[in-house]
């Protein structure tokens, strides 16, 4: 990945939570950083053409305790799940910011409770292999580029945001990996996995569990990945712009 000199290496990280849809953690020393570079192509749109436009994010692992391994981290509410989540700002023409292409938001975030106990049902997941760079292209809708009269010489800018900096769940290695391709995912807590379940258990009525045959089966496995505030994206290139020709 081509690589600026980034102004953000030091930004807190930025975490999602379930519970108010958005939660905004720190941390001052994450184990694992993440970059991230937004490029869209083509650079040159006609829009009378077919060609898809699609903005591209690039990641790759800056820097990792264990970098032999690859980084798994769910798409939920952060700039791998689409453009309308608020991972991105809109597409802003750059000498009439009035006018813009409008990615978001296209739907209201969903709230995942305390009933959604495998969270690997709900939530998508990416790998990111050591060395090599992730790249997801996320297009924009005709209709979306349509309702906007594009004028020959405009020039149209993307950005990452802040608010999907970050993940709810992640992992050292990836889900297909022998020793964890047949359990079930939990959200990270700091009381643990066996901790979890005591503290759910004790705690139906509050908690709103499902009914009793749909609890824990102790004959199941469960994962918990790593704790969510030790992982930083960090924005590396953090626009993206076309020309319209």
């Amino acid at each position: 990945m081509a690589r600026t000199t980034s102004t953000n290496r030091n930004s807190p990280v930025r975490t999602l939570g379930y519970e108010y849809f958005i939660n905004k953690n720190s941390s001052d020393n994450p184990a694992v950083t993440i970059g991230l570079a937004l490029s869209i192509s083509p650079r040159q749109y006609q829009p009378s053409s077919s060609e898809r436009l699609e903005v591209i994010l690039q990641a790759c692992i800056v820097t990792s305790p264990k970098p032999g391994q690859p980084i798994t981290l769910a798409t939920w509410n952060n700039p791998f799940q689409s453009l309308g989540n608020r991972s991105y700002t809109n597409i802003t023409c750059t000498s009439n910011p009035s006018k813009a292409i409008t990615v978001w938001p296209e739907t209201h975030w969903p709230k995942y409770g305390p009933r959604e106990l495998n969270v690997r049902e709900f939530w998508d997941f990416v790998p990111i292999h050591p060395g090599t760079t992730l790249q997801i292209k996320h297009e924009v809708p005709k209709a979306k580029i349509d309702a906007v009269k594009l004028e020959k010489g405009e020039k149209y800018k993307i950005s990452l945001t802040d608010l999907g900096l970050g993940t709810s769940w992640w992992m050292y290695g990836t889900p297909e990996d022998d020793w964890v391709k047949d359990k079930k995912f939990m959200r990270w807590t700091s009381r643990g996995v066996e901790g979890e379940k005591r503290h759910r258990l004790d705690n139906v009525d509050t908690l709103g569990e499902p009914a009793e045959d749909q609890m824990w089966d102790d004959s199941e496995e469960w994962f918990m990945g790593e704790d969510p505030e030790k992982l930083a994206l960090v924005m590396e290139n953090e626009d993206a712009e076309f020309e319209v020709i």
